[in-house]
């Protein structure tokens, strides 16, 4: 019997690419806040509430195949596959810049502290995101493969079992026993993996029930919900933060929950936005094409940004004093579409070398027989 690999020749959804695109976009904008103007606003914080939920999403929801994997061969091509692609290009790039980057530099380090740092600390300089998403990789597929013989639904209850208890020990959670001064638990990041694995089982479980979903999701009703609930939560939770504040375990576990609900309503907003105007988002328009370009350049630009950040607190200090959230949301805005120009013409450079996009990219070598 001839075994298939899990992800093969799946046939790329436009607005999915173009979604994809969009975080990548809003993780560059919020980073212009965060390392240039060491500042947060209340787009910051409205962003947040769905930036990367949406982004493992995305993750969970392209990683999903109707295909299963059903050998050990399978698993062991699909693991390496993903060690190739997740980790050689952070070691790469996070090195390089934990060893000459400006802003480790200022932590007044040596270089051989700077290296250690980033090996254990769980925010790695930044370069989290893929050590996380390495992590995920691992238990989705080292679940579906044990559970391979058995339905589908048997693997979706475990990882949803799974997803929960990570909830319950994450730093987000009230409940909070993920200690994270843990010296593995800064190698593995896995205070991100705790918080954000859900968001990555909901993905896959979302594209394999995608078309049930979606006639609900129709429902102008059911929308009308989703949307109402986003905006209404995001305004009950933090413009109004201070009827929030909490008074005992029980109010500390009913924020924490209404919290991770709005998550989850931002990320059908999101979707619902994009596949009601695929059109907008598809080949045949320019924001389409460009979104699109993005999202199938999310790991360069995410291992390439960093490096064209420019320390500007005198900026931040200055919108702190004279707060204007249009003023310094125009220039975040523009500054991050200089910083993702930068980064594609770095990446395209080095995409150049076949051998470079293979092992840093993560592009396949072209065979020319």
């Amino acid at each position: 019997m001839n075994t298939i690999p899990i992800i093969q020749n799946k046939q790329r959804i436009q607005w999915i690419d173009a979604l994809r695109g969009l975080t990548m976009f809003l993780v560059v904008f919020q980073h212009i806040f965060t390392y240039c103007f060491h500042e947060q606003t209340e787009i910051c914080f409205f962003f947040r509430t769905f930036r990367m939920p949406l982004f493992f999403f995305i993750s969970g929801f392209v990683a999903y195949d109707i295909k299963r994997i059903c050998s050990a061969k399978i698993y062991r091509q699909q693991m390496f596959k993903k060690m190739r692609i997740q980790i050689i290009p952070i070691l790469v790039f996070g090195l390089i810049y934990t060893l000459f980057s400006p802003f480790p530099l200022k932590s007044g380090l040596s270089a051989y502290e700077r290296i250690v740092h980033f090996i254990t600390s769980p925010w790695k300089y930044g370069y989290w995101f893929t050590w996380a998403l390495m992590g995920m990789f691992a238990i989705y597929y080292s679940i579906s493969f044990l559970l391979r013989k058995t339905n589908r639904k048997w693997t979706y209850g475990i990882l949803i079992l799974l997803s929960f208890i990570f909830f319950l020990y994450s730093p987000n959670s009230t409940h909070n026993k993920l200690n994270t001064n843990n010296i593995i638990v800064g190698i593995f990041s896995l205070r991100h993996i705790a918080h954000y694995f859900q968001f990555f089982v909901f993905g896959s479980i979302f594209a394999h029930y995608r078309d049930r979903i979606f006639k609900y999701l129709d429902n102008i009703y059911v929308s009308g919900a989703i949307v109402s609930l986003f905006f209404g939560l995001y305004i009950a939770l933090y413009a109004n933060s201070h009827l929030w504040l909490p008074h005992n375990n029980y109010s500390l576990w009913a924020v924490s929950f209404v919290t991770l609900f709005q998550n989850y309503c931002g990320i059908l907003t999101l979707i619902m936005l994009f596949r009601n105007n695929e059109s907008v988002f598809s080949q045949q328009k320019s924001i389409g094409r460009i979104l699109q370009f993005i999202g199938r350049r999310t790991l360069d630009i995410y291992l390439i940004h960093f490096f064209f950040l420019p320390d500007m607190k005198s900026v931040g200090d200055y919108f702190a004093a004279n707060p204007n959230i249009l003023i310094s949301s125009l220039f975040a805005f523009i500054l991050a579409i200089a910083v993702l120009s930068l980064s594609l013409l770095v990446s395209a450079f080095l995409r150049t070398s076949p051998l470079l996009a293979h092992y840093l990219f993560g592009q396949k070598i072209q065979s020319h027989n």
